[in-house]
């Protein structure tokens, strides 16, 4: 199972719990459009010296809840990583680009690791991750959410 098919079946239990949402978003292809950004600021984006915002990292899902049948905030955005391999792992991998979603205007980000069964045989600390990635985020009160699960062989997640 790729990380992307791990993104839509986590989109789709959301989907399933009445939220909308949005899978692989990237701001220059969607806020960034051209049309979009001359209409809210009279002005092509290209003609300033320097773009308005980055545009990293991708948001891998946005979503949200509905009010009245329209799509509502808050608005989250969620960084996935997918782990397959012990080799060069860090229990902190994917914090940055969680902390970098905020600046898009979200009104919460959140981290979500995706632990293949198959590293937690090879390597006994990747058990600890989660526990760190959790202690680290607190310790620091970084304004971010956390969830980790393990991915068994036919692709069924388990919360850790």
């Amino acid at each position: 199972m790729s990380e992307r098919e791990l993104v839509r079946h986590y989109a789709s239990i959301l989907k399933a719990n009445g939220y909308w949402v949005v899978e692989e978003y990237n701001i220059y292809g969607g806020l960034m459009k051209e049309s979009s950004f001359r209409y809210r600021y009279g002005r092509d984006y290209k003609e300033l010296k320097h773009p308005p915002h980055l545009g990293q990292p991708t948001i891998d899902l946005l979503f949200g809840p509905f009010r009245n049948n329209e799509p509502c905030t808050p608005i989250y955005a969620c960084e996935f990583k997918y782990l397959r391999s012990s080799r060069r792992l860090s229990y902190y991998v994917g914090l940055d680009e969680a902390l970098a979603l905020l600046t898009y205007g979200v009104d919460k980000a959140k981290l979500v690791h995706f632990i293949d069964e198959r590293v937690l045989l090879e390597d006994e600390r990747v058990k600890a991750y989660p526990i760190f990635t959790a202690v680290l985020i607190k310790w620091l009160s970084l304004p971010i959410g956390f969830e980790a699960y393990t991915v068994d062989r036919r692709g069924g997640l388990n919360e850790i």
